[in-house]
């Protein structure tokens, strides 16, 4: 053995590496960690393969090989309601500030699904609009001319991106970087446009029902929960098993689902009124008393909520299968929400509908009656003693 062997051997760093099976020597402390895990996993034939041939190298005066470091695992993907970040870093330039500040202001406070939709306001109208100008140089003519090119879209739309602008410049003024908020002058007009969503005829609704019986029974399940409660589509996918009291004729609504991508997360209903509880129909009754309970969630695969997909793909076999009239999950609130006014008193059908103002409650749904002008007039005749 000549000299240079005897030197590689009595190098003591180096036995140290052979003697833990660590043919990547060289690499640093925290791949050694990584590598660590991978080779635990391996064989004992394999580590002790790999130690003879470090030592057969090292008896012939060579140095081993080192190995490329193992591959790091991939991060996980970016919840969707997280925004994608632009590479420019003036802050100056609208795109940049308005992504800076719903990452860092708006993300950590809002809810999942509220953030999802200012992430797709910023990204597919804000951005495209206002993009590389300058917050300092945007005037309330830009902003005017933002909301014309929006003029076909629904008032309640262009109002939310009104809202996340002026969030946008309330902020840029704090931070120094412009001086007034273009946002705030009154000589702004929007869209007045309405989106209506028309309930169901009673008809058409006794359509369904009469119908429900040709569903498969989690698809009969799915339109019974939505057309005989009234309950947002989140709340019905987060209804659980335990939420049913069919002893006190009740449903306890205490959560909601919101799905990012393809998977559904659970979280809190809309609005601290959403927690309520509602009557338990009994046709629903009867069809939920016809399922073995198979896990937590009602409308569910086991312990967790279904996915978006498994949804759409249900919806659309339940349209297939019966006249939906055109219905969505929407509608079918509407249209149990319209008809039980006529039937309870207005604060009952707030608490029943899940609304935190009672103002949303009589604009949509306390719509003035004829019959019950006539009957009100018949009552209020002989209020005055006459």
């Amino acid at each position: 053995m000549d000299k240079s062997s005897m030197n590689i051997l009595n190098d003591q760093d180096m036995w140290a590496d052979i003697l833990n099976t660590q043919p990547q020597h060289s690499v640093s402390r925290k791949k050694k960690t990584a590598a660590a895990s991978i080779s635990s996993a391996a064989s004992l034939r394999q580590q002790a393969e790999a130690f003879q041939k470090s030592m057969a190298l090292l008896l012939a005066g060579q140095m081993p090989k080192v190995s490329a470091a193992p591959a790091a695992p991939a991060p996980p993907k970016t919840p969707a309601y997280l925004p994608v970040r632009t590479t420019g870093t003036d802050r100056h330039v609208f795109a940049n500030y308005a992504w800076d500040w719903f990452e860092k202001f708006k993300v950590p406070k809002l809810r999942p699904g509220t953030a999802m939709n200012y992430r797709l306001i910023i990204r597919k109208h804000l951005v495209p609009f206002f993009g590389e100008m300058r917050l300092e140089e945007i005037t309330t003519m830009d902003i005017q001319s933002f909301y014309n090119q929006h003029s076909d879209m629904a008032h309640s739309s262009v109002r939310c991106m009104g809202i996340v602008l002026h969030g946008i410049f309330e902020s840029a003024i704090e931070d120094g970087l412009c001086t007034t908020d273009p946002t705030r002058s009154k000589r702004l007009t929007m869209s007045r446009k309405k989106v209506t969503r028309e309930a169901l005829s009673l008809e058409n609704a006794q359509d369904i029902i009469n119908h429900l019986d040709r569903l498969e029974l989690k698809d009969r399940v799915l339109v019974a929960i939505l057309i005989f409660t009234g309950i947002r589509r989140g709340e019905a996918l987060g209804l659980q098993w335990s939420d049913i009291d069919y002893e006190r004729k009740v449903i306890h609504i205490q959560r909601s689902v919101r799905h990012v991508g393809n998977r559904g997360y659970i979280g809190p209903t809309k609005s601290s009124a959403g927690v309520r509880m509602i009557p338990l129909e009994p046709q629903m009754e009867r069809i939920l008393l016809q399922c073995k309970p198979s896990g937590t969630y009602v409308l569910g695969n086991g312990e967790f909520p279904i996915t978006e997909m498994t949804y759409k793909r249900g919806w659309e076999r339940i349209c297939r299968t019966i006249n939906m009239h055109g219905a969505t999950a929407h509608v079918l609130r509407h249209t149990y929400i319209t008809m039980a006014a006529a039937h309870v008193d207005i604060k009952t059908l707030q608490t029943i509908a899940g609304h935190a103002d009672i103002s949303t409650t009589m604009n949509r749904y306390a719509h003035g009656r004829e019959d019950k002008i006539i009957e009100a007039g018949g009552l209020l005749r002989n209020m005055y003693g006459e």
